[in-house]
Parts: C-alpha cells; sequence; structure tokens
C-alpha cells in the first residue's frame, strides 16, 4: 500500500523506490530496530512480501518525535501518538466512510487523511 501510495505521488522514480528501497534499506532497518528493542514481534517472523513495509512503518517508533508550539508551550508528541498518526493500514473491503469517522471522533485534532487505493490516489479529506 505505501508503495501504492509512492508510485501514485511520484510515478516517474516510484519503480526505483521498489529497486532500491527493499534489498538495501529495509533489513538495516529492520536490523536496527531489533538491536535497539523496538522491533514489536521476531524477525523471522516477518513476510519477505512484507519486509518493506515493516520497515517504513518503523521510524516513528525508533526516531525521536519532533518538539512543536502549541500557543506558548513547546509538546513533543508520545511514540504512541506519532505511530498513530504516521500510517494505517488497513484490509481490503473497510468501509472507508465508516472508518474515517471513527478516527476523526477518536483523535480529535486536525488531521489530513489520504486514500490510496488500486494506484489511484483519490482525496484528502480534512
Amino acid at each position: 500500500m505505501i508503495a501504492q501510495d509512492f508510485s501514485i505521488l511520484f510515478a516517474e522514480p516510484a519503480p526505483k523506490l521498489f529497486e532500491t528501497w527493499v534489498p538495501l534499506y529495509a533489513d538495516k532497518i529492520i536490523r536496527l530496530a531489533k538491536r535497539e528493542g523496538k522491533l514489536a514481534l521476531p524477525e523471522e517472523q516477518i513476510n519477505l512480501d512484507a519486509r518493506g513495509e515493516v520497515a517504513l512503518m518503523l521510524p516513528p517508533v525508533m526516531l525521536p518525535p519532533p518538539v512543536y508550539k502549541r500557543g506558548r508551550k513547546l509538546v513533543r508528541a508520545s511514540v504512541e501518538e506519532s505511530k498513530r498518526f504516521f500510517i494505517d493500514v488497513k484490509p481490503v473491503g473497510t468501509n472507508m466512510v465508516e472508518y474515517l469517522e471513527q478516527a476523526k471522533s477518536s483523535r480529535g485534532v486536525h488531521i489530513e487523511w489520504y486514500v490510496s487505493m488500486e494506484r489511484e490516489k483519490l482525496d484528502y479529506f480534512v
């Protein structure tokens, strides 16, 4: 799904993402996450086809969240908030209207939603 989003937004270099990302970086990121204790499941259980997507979802867990201003106050998001607002992969057949309504009410902040299905960027929801 991440590869589909990338191919929609950046059609020309999209094949290079798959060629270079999966073999070169995915294994290194997964090994680094395992070494730092940030990998939630054993490395052996990660399917070869899913390694690239798992590696793309690890940065919010591994990297410290940025500091931002809310009024005069400096705020740092928690790791859980970073994970929750990064990428949310849902199975095929998920009712998007219900999911977006439920997610919007549970998160309670301004969020932009991008939905990608079958290599077409549909739109974003505010």
